[in-house]
């Protein structure tokens, strides 16, 4: 559960809190020194979304609350987690619902470090291609997933999401080849640590 901030704040589950973030977060394809930086926002637009949609009367108790989703229940972060979120020009994008723990809240550590070395014993790494560019030793988002499911470490291919996204950002496993994007049930390239 959530303490949202504001004169209208209450306890809410994280899902819901994640939820309103994906309606009002400003979500767009940016760039900075050429690099693009899918679905990501400015930190200051950020926390003017945050101001708006909880009805704060003041920029520095979004950017409290912004922090507070970025540290403690792991909603948003900088797009190389290297900045606390801020009313800045920093770039930062939504993370999937993970519910502030490994495995996405109802994975257990231990369950989920056994699907970690299945999926890291069991992937197809390869060099692999996208626009003329060759990615060494790595893998396929969608393979890993499909994986993770039909050998029974994940129910369905929501859950095996929410793995990979907790195997990515708490156990570190592995990163998205450019840094671009958190584990997805899609065509992306990841690679190990």
């Amino acid at each position: 559960m959530i303490r949202t901030p504001g004169p209208y704040g209450k306890e809410v589950s994280i899902r819901i809190v994640s939820e309103i973030l994906t309606n009002v977060m400003p979500q767009s394809d940016l760039r900075y020194l050429g690099k693009l930086y899918k679905d990501a926002f400015k930190g200051s637009d950020g926390v003017s979304a945050l101001v708006k949609a909880f009805d704060l009367s003041d920029r520095n108790e979004a950017v409290e609350f912004g922090r507070s989703l970025q540290k403690r229940h792991k909603l948003l972060d900088h797009v190389k987690s290297e900045h606390d979120f801020g009313d800045n020009s920093y770039f930062f994008r939504l993370l999937p619902f993970d519910s502030n723990s490994p495995g996405g809240g109802d994975v257990p550590l231990e369950r989920l470090q056994h699907a970690a070395f299945h999926l890291k014993s069991n992937v197809e790494v390869k060099d692999r291609r996208f626009l003329l560019k060759v990615y060494p030793n790595c893998f396929v988002g969608r393979e890993a997933v499909t994986l993770l499911v039909t050998k029974g470490h994940a129910m369905d291919r929501d859950e095996a999401v929410r793995m990979g996204v907790a195997m990515q950002s708490e156990l570190g496993l592995f990163e998205h080849v450019t840094g671009d994007h958190v584990f997805k049930d899609e065509e992306l390239f990841y690679r190990f640590k």
